[in-house]
């Protein structure tokens, strides 16, 4: 977890399951909207035209990279800050890619978190702030340049004014750097990847969906087919049109009976209205008459299966010192950083937990890298010697590969995970991020989807439910999707409005992610209980968040059902619902996402209509049974009946 994008608190940028072949377009950054980024022209007085900038900062020849010119910035009064900044003009509805490189004399003196970056901001007609873009915070770049880079949200579209900023935290002292600064559109290419439902692209049995990712930012759907081709078990190849296309995917399912046995390859094309590629893709898939055995795997449910038993996450980053108290009241997971070794590992099975193993700290020049990690060859080589010493332990549950990067760095990303699958293939790697519209670029760096919605206190607790879907539907309703709720106030991470969720408000993210399709629950963090208040005491908010696991480890048997849970009619932004169903037994899941009472009508194929009305925050699960006939023929309604 890193802290979101936001004006006073800079979010965190540090440095994708199938091999998009370089037969796809890539996705690239087109030309800089900044004027002057590299500081190379100056105007009287020896100053950097297009910026304004004061007192601390100026452009000085020679000292850029490759003896090039640049700004620089020497402070030594902790209380005065200064940030030069440019206006630009930004294309509402785009998403942007800012980048720059940084050299840090020695170390910055200041608050932890902080340091330097660079950013653009957004505002409306008014002057309020709708948004931005920031890198990392960083206080030493080790006596190299360092290039950092992050990824904007799409412009909101009552943005009027937009403008980009160098950035040393107040509090910060000591000299920085910067050079070459680009803000610049960012361009997905149409055809992003192709990819199957089937773990890893392997199948032996049942059903297969090929998904071809696509995105029509810079094109007309109506213009455009698909056409998927593979060899079939008959040695032939054969070619068919996609049976559904959106802005999203182009789909086809198949028979895994009806493809060649072995590895062959499938193969998609999008084609232009008169006929021409315009992009094509090829994945590897193979078809075996037994699938290989892995301590963890991914089934066509989307749930993970540890020794073949599907099993249904629910974790807390941390916890490394409160092994038993977390079983006890609940908790069968940890999410760990830094690498634990298998002592911890060991602890951890003593103590009848799971372990996702952090190594999203593996990038040369990332803050918390390995020592000796300084290239890519220093973290290939790192991994290797990491993962042979714990990978066959029974409570290593996957990899953590990933938070919050920007996707500049997607072809890493995407090194990453096939590197961890080469290296490990009997564990999936899990990623999380704070844009979950972007989960379908991401899809090449992991093997399970997921996101970090943090709401309270100052966005709609609905982010919870909205971040799940966006998540849910970036992974083609096919991927593992393992969310990340919160339990901590951001008032440990320098918000001074933060807060701690309250139960109610615990529970209602909860269920609103369930709601929505979560396949796990890893919250952030355990340690903050501890250290938040003062508004309840970390006893108090330990109970208030036991007797919401203990709600959600009573509800694991339809979690964990071998039938699909199904949408509901009826839904709004305002009321989620999900139906889970297990054997005979339905259980309806409701959630008024919003602080207001709310009112909705519910329904599910073949059984009567739900008519709720539901309290501010209120969740419920209604027991539904089927119509069922009179000794007439004729029938009655089923029942819904409250939990």
């Amino acid at each position: 977890m890193k802290s979101r994008a936001r004006k006073r608190c800079l979010a965190a940028a540090a440095i994708a399951a199938c091999a998009v072949l370089p037969l796809a377009a890539v996705a690239e950054a087109g030309v800089n909207v900044l004027g002057n980024g590299g500081f190379e022209k100056f105007s009287g007085g020896r100053r950097a035209t297009r910026w304004s900038y004061g007192r601390g900062w100026r452009a000085v020849e020679g000292e850029g990279v490759k003896g090039s010119r640049a700004m620089v910035y020497e402070n030594a009064d902790p209380e005065f800050s200064s940030t030069p900044r440019q206006n630009v003009e930004l294309e509402k509805g785009r998403t942007y890619a800012i980048e720059a490189d940084i050299l840090i004399d020695g170390t910055l003196n200041g608050p932890y978190g902080k340091g330097a970056n660079v950013y653009a901001e957004w505002y409306d007609a008014q002057g309020k702030w709708l948004g931005g873009v920031y890198t990392e915070e960083i206080k030493t770049t080790g006596g190299k340049w360092r290039h950092v880079s992050a990824m904007s949200s799409a412009i909101k579209t009552n943005a009027v004014r937009f403008s980009v900023g160098l950035g040393v935290s107040k509090g910060c002292t000591g000299k920085v750097t910067f050079d070459n600064v680009k803000l610049a559109r960012w361009y997905n290419p149409r055809l992003q990847g192709l990819y199957t439902s089937a773990y890893r692209d392997v199948a032996a049995d049942g059903e297969v969906e090929l998904l071809a990712a696509l995105d029509m930012t810079d094109g007309n759907l109506a213009d455009y087919s698909g056409q998927f081709t593979w060899r079939g078990a008959d040695g032939r190849v054969h070619v068919a049109a996609s049976s559904a296309m959106d802005d999203a995917f182009a789909r086809l399912r198949l028979n895994v009976r009806d493809l060649a046995m072995g590895r062959s390859t499938v193969t998609f094309v999008l084609l232009k209205g008169n006929g021409a590629i315009d992009a094509r893709c090829e994945i590897p898939f193979e078809r075996v008459r037994e699938l290989p055995h892995r301590a963890v795997t991914v089934d066509p449910l989307r749930r993970v299966c540890v020794g073949g038993k599907p099993f249904f996450p629910i974790g807390v980053y941390g916890g490394t010192k409160s092994m038993a108290r977390l079983k006890e009241i609940g908790v069968n997971t940890l999410m760990l950083y830094g690498a634990p070794d298998r002592d911890t590992l060991e602890g951890a099975r003593t103590n009848g937990l799971m372990v996702i193993a952090g190594v999203n700290h593996v990038f040369a020049g990332a803050r918390h890298a390995p020592e000796g990690v300084k290239t890519e060859a220093d973290e290939k080589a790192w991994l290797a010697k990491y993962i042979d010493k714990v990978r066959f332990h029974p409570a290593l549950l996957a990899w953590y590969t990933l938070d919050e990067l920007p996707l500049t760095l997607l072809p890493r990303l995407k090194g990453r995970r096939d590197l961890m699958a080469q290296l490990d293939p009997d564990h999936p790697t899990w990623v999380c991020l704070n844009r979950p519209h972007q989960t379908r670029s991401y899809l090449p760096a992991c093997d399970i989807v997921g996101a970090d919605p943090y709401p309270i206190p100052r966005d709609p607790i609905a982010t919870a439910a909205n971040w799940t879907r966006l998540a849910v539907r970036g992974g083609a309703g096919r991927r593992a999707t393992w969310m990340v709720p919160q339990i901590f106030s951001w008032a440990s991470y320098n918000r001074k409005d933060g807060r701690v969720p309250t139960r109610e408000e615990i529970r209602n993210m909860t269920w609103q992610c369930l709601a929505e399709g979560a396949t796990g629950l890893i919250y952030f963090k355990w340690g903050d209980l501890f250290s938040n208040g003062p508004e309840t005491t970390a006893e108090g908010r330990m109970a208030d968040f036991a007797s919401v696991l203990a709600e959600v480890n009573a509800f694991l048997p339809f979690l964990l059902s071998d039938e699909p849970s199904q949408e509901v009619k009826g839904t709004t932004d305002a009321v989620r619902a999900r139906l889970f169903v297990r054997g005979g037994e339905r259980r309806l899941l409701v959630v008024n996402a919003t602080r207001e009472q709310q009112s909705a009508t519910l329904s599910c194929d073949g059984f009567p209509a739900c008519r709720l009305a539901l309290a501010p925050l209120e969740t419920l699960v209604v027991e539904q049974s089927p119509p069922h006939s009179k000794p007439t023929g004729s029938k009655e309604d089923g029942e819904n009946r409250k939990l």
